[in-house]
């Protein structure tokens, strides 16, 4: 058994599909389809299912894919380690991001990466929660933050939380509700709201949330931009919902009010795709930022 083979199986498991699959890992079809076999006849068993219209994992394929995972990230996570101990440390990672994080966290942890790992060029990419699984699995992102607050993942992605965000509602110093110290959800039944824009992870945690209590938020505007946000709730055009940290840096203009009575959080993990090679400089990054996130 070799490990491309389990990396040719890893690629037929996730794309259903075996043209695709080869494309996806940079060789013909045929090929790919010989390895699969030769594997297939290594084990003494059909991984899949195959017709014209799809390719589907069989019992015994399913069963192979948890142990096929393991073994493939673990070589990874070797050559990984290894590639440090080479020299210096090269190549590009593209990194999906919530807007908040590239502002606000993401900065001083890229600058020590950076320090440590000079000739590492770093790709940011700004994403919504709900696009970026999606980019994870076509390879278009080597890791990503994202918002994971109970969210089901796809098959096929790793996912670590790594920190929760307080979230607080915030007003304009005008506001009726600006002398509360703490105020539940219900009390912003009748407010108008200015949202993040949809797919975004802390719209889909408000809007939840606001369920949950009996009402759903009604959206004067949106913006894909927290200060944005903040500059429209500061000239009294709606209320929102941000989290701790964006919420002190848009005073003295607004102000914060903690959720009552138990407070409401979302949650923020580090998500890759389990079975995809990670570079070292890759492996170094995702290291840094379990390390830097959890402190923070």
């Amino acid at each position: 058994m070799e490990l491309r083979q389990l990396r040719y199986f890893l690629a037929v498991a996730q794309q259903r599909h075996f043209t695709h699959a080869a494309e996806h890992v940079g060789i013909a079809q045929p090929a790919l389809s010989q390895q699969v076999r030769r594997l297939e006849g290594e084990l003494g068993v059909r991984l899949f299912d195959r017709d014209n219209r799809r390719v589907a994992l069989t019992a015994a394929g399913q069963a192979f894919l948890d142990h096929a995972e393991r073994v493939v990230e673990a070589a990874d996570q070797a050559v990984a380690e290894m590639e440090g101990f080479s020299g210096a440390l090269r190549g590009r990672v593209v990194i999906g991001t919530l807007q908040s994080l590239s502002e606000l966290k993401l900065p001083a942890i890229l600058a020590r990466f950076h320090g440590r790992h000079p000739q590492v060029e770093i790709s940011l990419r700004e994403e919504p929660s709900d696009r970026m699984p999606a980019m994870l699995l076509d390879g278009t992102l080597d890791m990503a933050l994202l918002d994971t607050t109970r969210r089901a993942m796809p098959a096929g992605l790793a996912v670590e939380n790594v920190y929760h965000d307080e979230l607080m509602v915030v007003v304009a110093p005008g506001h009726p509700l600006a002398r509360r110290k703490r105020v539940p959800l219900e009390a912003l039944r009748d407010e108008a709201f200015v949202l993040y824009k949809a797919g975004s992870g802390l719209r889909t945690v408000v809007e939840r949330a606001c369920n949950e209590v009996g009402f759903s938020p009604r959206g004067a505007f949106e913006s894909g931009d927290w200060s944005t946000i903040g500059a429209l709730v500061a000239e009294g055009l709606g209320v929102t919902v941000l989290p701790r940290h964006l919420a002190e840096l848009a005073a003295p203009r607004v102000v914060r009010i903690a959720v009552d009575p138990q407070g409401l959080l979302r949650t923020v993990g580090i998500a890759w795709r389990q079975g995809r090679h990670l570079s070292g400089a890759a492996t170094a990054l995702l290291t840094l930022l379990r390390e830097e996130l959890r402190v923070g």
